[in-house]
């Protein structure tokens, strides 16, 4: 899906600057490959808006942030929670690997928010260190 957000964001930015030089050198060869990229920038965000919804992984990756930042700000039960529920949301996202709707990026990220939670709080790093 990333792939795909890419070659949008690709085709729109290739396409805007192949429209400019082509006006301003007035090419025709120039606006028809801006008329190409326009096409395939409007075809690949049918695709992703299809697949995703409107902005639904802006949305998810907002409101992932605020409730982790919030759940790691409080009491020490708090921050186990929090700490909990990004374990959680890991397994999740580790039964997906193998198929098509598998985001290798958002198990990355989960992973850094997961390290930093530990290594940001004493007690949580206790409970991971191993006894001798």
């Amino acid at each position: 899906m990333r792939l795909a957000m890419l070659t949008y964001l690709g085709a729109m930015a290739s396409g805007c600057v192949l429209a400019f030089y082509g006006v301003v050198f007035w090419r025709l060869d120039l606006l028809g490959g801006a008329v190409v990229a326009g096409t395939i920038s409007w075809l690949t965000r049918l695709v992703v808006t299809e697949r995703l919804g409107a902005d639904a992984t802006v949305e998810s990756v907002l409101e992932e942030d605020e409730v982790t930042a919030v759940e790691n700000e409080g009491s020490p039960s708090g921050r186990v929670s929090g700490l909990v529920n990004l374990l959680q949301t890991w397994e999740v996202l580790e039964k997906e690997r193998g198929l098509e709707c598998f985001d290798p990026w958002a198990v990355q990220s989960l992973r850094n928010d997961i390290r930093n939670a530990v290594r940001d709080d004493p007690e949580l790093a206790q409970l991971f260190r191993t006894r001798s």
